[in-house]
């Protein structure tokens, strides 16, 4: 009998790029297809290499051609072999791999910061280095056996021995001209990164991480960069050149053991004995975030085995390349091929600052630099352009940046929360009793609370910007507007002139009515939790950056324009019923004032929203301007609704309700017949003039009226 089974075999694809010929990673990918038929995985995995002869193939790890599929969310590609460079720019597009490689093997590559600091962005594991690579010292050995030296370990030792070896080699024959030190010091990628081992080689102490751009050690640091540009020969023909004719003394560069026999490896010096500096580089492997769940699974176990201890361990000893297990360096076989004791003592950091718009990043801080370098400013100028590149400038009590705006802001925000909590202690009083009867009790200390909302969401400004802090910031102007306005709202569906159920039932069941506004609230935001939320980083016309909440998918955005919309039908509503009640004599005074506070609010709001699409040359600027306008809108709910009840009351020494129009009415009504006429009309008792009017004509009749009829009375 014959059986025919059909095993489903998964294929992946690895994209690659590299202009040496001989393709690096061939063996990976051919000893994991080995081990997959070997242990029946049923994956097949094939690698997409481009070559020099096969593809032009620049210097940049084909970082365009690997962004324009990632951007474009192709799943052709499972997995990606690129630059470690452009790990933050790819980040977003690689899957998180923790949960799909193995713990064994995290923790086989996890064993010092430099790990968590180059593969880790936002907690996420987005890649792993496959091939590791460093930048370190080449001493010329013949030179140095000479004259007895042995490389240096500090800056200044460099600079002596240096300028000691040339000086007995001039004396020696003047012919002689070898090159003091050669690195790349330009104005370029390269040049960018010797800034960045400068910074780093002044760093407190060996655990530490890159000095402060504000502090004595940065300081030191660019002018101790400043002498050796000036003492160095800069630029790719000193570099090669000294590496391949052996007419240098020092070199720096990356490391590539036993390419140059004539010069000694070791790592680049710093400040003082025992801090050392070599900047990261190599290779990075990650997994797209665009590709199934099963490719997911099967690239993952591609990579656990390329990451293996074993494979990496072969790879070293048979190819010599750099491996990210430091623990490889004290293997017997490994030592044999490569030199331990440099790995060992090796001091990795990554680059400074590392961004997803790395590129234009490190050309400014370049040209910063090299401003200095040619006395266009001083260092301390220098650093503070420098510092406005990679700092982000946030509202603190402590005052970052010597600004003194976070304190007194907080000062300024205290203080008049604390008026409006003293306001709520009065208004029970019987001295202030009378002059708050246009509403209930209650709903005077309900609109408080609404203004203490939106003078509470200026907090959520302090500090870095979270997708939390944008949520709130949203649900605290919502029920900020809906506890200052719907108290108001309730009172002009009271007193509408003609007689209705609506106005009844709400009259009756007010804290309902104030209940489903903020339950619509509390809905709105609760939905906005699921919603994407991020920071966006703003720079600012003199180059310092500021952060703000960015809406990252349309549901947001919706939720966003729902909360706007439901407030505006509030004002439109409150803003028709003003209209009719505008010469109610009761309640004039309540309405003329109250309107003119929605009108300052709506303009408030769209010069907020404004700003949000100017660039403005000031962070500080932006910042006092948004508080400005947000202050705006709480000084004017409070000094309409509250506040000018109890200035007219302490102004006024007898017990008079100051907001007492009926002398005012009934002087208008004698100087006007015909207003007199139309206001002594009342929906339910003048059926002759009613009955033939059109609901233009009635609105009108409305807007005219001076007096409630006994129905639509208040309900106190």
């Amino acid at each position: 009998m014959l059986f025919i089974t059909s095993i489903k075999c998964i294929d992946i694809n690895a994209i690659s790029f590299d202009v040496d010929s001989n393709g690096s990673f061939l063996k990976l990918v051919n000893d994991f297809n080995r081990y997959s038929k070997n242990n029946n995985l049923d994956i097949n995995l094939e690698l997409i290499l481009f070559t020099s002869e096969n593809a032009t193939v620049s210097n940049d790890g084909g970082k365009v051609t690997i962004q324009s599929l990632l951007q474009s969310r192709s799943s052709k590609y499972d997995i990606y072999f690129f630059h470690y460079s452009n790990v933050h720019e790819f980040s977003e597009h690689l899957m998180d791999l923790n949960g799909y490689i193995s713990q064994e093997t995290i923790d086989l590559y996890n064993t010092d910061d430099i790990f968590e600091k180059s593969c880790y962005i936002n907690n996420r594991l987005i890649s792993f280095p496959i091939q590791r690579a460093f930048t370190a010292l080449y001493s010329n050995k013949m030179l140095l056996e000479r004259y007895d030296k042995s490389p240096p370990k500090t800056w200044e030792e460099l600079m002596d021995t240096a300028n000691y070896i040339y000086n007995e080699e001039k004396k020696l024959n003047e012919t002689n001209d070898y090159i003091k030190f050669a690195g790349m010091f330009d104005d370029d990628n390269n040049g960018v990164l010797s800034i960045f081992e400068m910074l780093y080689s002044y760093r407190k102490n060996e655990d530490s991480y890159y000095p402060d751009l504000k502090s004595q050690e940065a300081i030191d640091a660019l002018e101790m960069y400043k002498k050796i540009v000036e003492f160095s020969s800069s630029g790719f023909y000193p570099v090669y050149g000294g590496l391949y004719n052996g007419n240098a003394i020092f070199i720096k560069y990356w490391a590539y053991e036993e390419i140059f026999p004539a010069y000694k490896l070791s790592p680049i010096p710093g400040w003082k004995e025992g801090i050392t500096v070599s900047l990261l580089g190599g290779v990075d492997i990650g997994i797209s975030n665009y590709i199934s769940e099963e490719r997911k699974i099967a690239a993952a176990k591609a990579l656990d085995y390329f990451l293996a201890k074993e494979e990496q361990k072969e790879v070293v000893i048979q190819e010599k390349r750099l491996t990210g297990i430091r623990e490889l360096y004290y293997d017997d076989d490994v030592c044999e091929v490569v030199d331990c004791d440099l790995h060992r003592k090796i001091q990795y950091v990554p680059r400074y600052n590392e961004r997803k718009n790395y590129e234009q990043y490190t050309s400014k801080f370049s040209k910063i630099v090299h401003n200095y370098l040619d006395g266009k400013t001083t260092v301390v100028e220098a650093l503070d352009k420098l510092n406005d590149l990679v700092f982000i400038h946030r509202i603190t009590l402590s005052g970052e940046e010597g600004s003194t705006y976070g304190l007194t802001l907080f000062i300024i925000n205290i203080t008049l929360s604390l008026i409006f909590v003293g306001s709520s202690l009065v208004i029970n009083t019987e001295r202030f009793k009378p002059i708050f009867k246009f509403l209930p009790l209650d709903f005077w200390y309900v609109i408080l609370l609404g203004i203490l909302c939106h003078a509470s969401s200026i907090y959520f400004d302090y500090g870095d910007i979270l997708p939390y802090k944008c949520q709130l910031r949203i649900f605290l102007y919502s029920i900020g507007y809906t506890l200052t306005f719907v108290p108001f709202f309730y009172k002009l569906i009271v007193n509408f002139p003609a007689e209705n159920n609506i106005s009844k039932w709400i009259s009756n069941n007010r804290y309902i009515f104030l209940l489903g506004f903020v339950f619509c609230d509390v809905v709105l935001a609760l939905i906005n939790l699921g919603s994407s939320y991020d920071k966006k980083t703003v720079l600012s016309g003199n180059g310092k950056m500021y952060q703000e909440c960015k809406m990252n998918d349309t549901f947001s955005k919706v939720i966003v324009c729902i909360v706007v919309g439901c407030k505006l039908i509030m004002f439109l509503g409150i803003g028709f019923l003003c209209f009719i009640e505008w010469n109610m004599k009761e309640t004039m005074f309540d309405v003329h004032v109250s309107t003119s506070t929605i009108y300052i609010n709506i303009l408030s709001i769209v010069m907020m929203i404004v700003f949000k699409f100017i660039k403005f040359d000031n962070y500080i600027v932006y910042c006092i301007l948004n508080s400005l306008f947000l202050y705006i809108i709480v000084l004017s709910n409070y000094i309409v609704f509250i506040g000018i009840r109890i200035l007219f009351k302490l102004i006024k020494k007898n017990d008079d309700d100051p907001f007492s129009n009926a002398g005012k009415f009934r002087e208008a009504q004698s100087n006007s017949k015909n207003n007199s006429m139309i206001s002594s009309q009342r929906s339910g008792t003048s059926s002759g003039s009613s009955l033939g009017l059109n609901k233009y004509k009635k609105v009108i009749s409305y807007h005219y009226q001076t007096n409630l009829s006994q129905s639509a009375s208040t309900n106190e």
